[in-house]
């Protein structure tokens, strides 16, 4: 044990990590599928956090889901949707998942729990 040491750790309940910036919401579109502009679009959730990121929960406004496995993202209820069915993304561990659309939707990390 270091004395003078700034953290105080209670059995693994200090992880430094901070939501927004330790879960990463990035998507894109893969190809257009029609001439009206519709495509499919992947969402990445990336933890870069470096303890696992348990209960995920992303804003999806009122996504409805019609291609995407439950198992993957499942609606709660408008703009609270949970991912991975809330088991843990491991340390840089990524979650895709593909819907169609013309636009982006807005998906952004909304709330998670970490453990280290």
């Amino acid at each position: 044990m270091l004395l003078g040491s700034p953290f105080v750790l209670l059995a693994g309940t200090y992880t430094g990590c901070v939501g927004g910036s330790s879960i990463r919401v990035d998507q894109k579109r893969l190809k257009i599928i029609d001439n009206n502009g519709d495509g499919v679009w992947r969402v990445n959730v990336t933890n870069y956090c470096h303890c696992n990121a348990i209960g995920i929960h992303v804003h999806c406004g009122s996504f409805a889901p019609k291609i995407v496995d439950p198992a993957i993202l499942f609606v709660l209820g408008y703009d609270d949707c949970l991912l991975n069915g809330g088991h843990h993304l491991s340390p840089l561990e990524t979650i895709s998942f593909e819907y169609e659309g013309i636009h982006p939707y807005p998906f952004a990390f909304r709330s998670a729990h970490f453990q280290c």
